[in-house]
């Protein structure tokens, strides 16, 4: 199950939208693991969102992993912003 991004900004700053087939326990492992507003829920996208801060989207996929997720879309927009 791959996850989808997409680059937003919000009134609380850059964004990463992650797009991915909904599953309650991964839902409730990033609201826990990340916290509001390091990851939110963008209803008018569908997504859920994360700041756009190298800690918080590899939290975020270390999350979505151990649900099945491949998050490799998600690391290699990371990864492109160290090159």
């Amino acid at each position: 199950m791959k996850v989808d991004i997409e680059l937003f900004s919000d009134r609380f700053g850059d964004r990463v939208a992650l797009r991915f087939a909904y599953n309650h326990d991964a839902k409730n492992a990033l609201k826990w693991g990340l916290r509001f507003p390091s990851v939110k829920w963008e209803g008018r996208m569908r997504a859920w969102s994360v700041e756009h801060e190298t800690d918080s989207i590899v939290k975020a996929c270390e999350i979505l992993v151990m649900y099945g997720y491949d998050c490799s879309r998600v690391y290699a927009l990371v990864a492109h912003e160290f090159e």
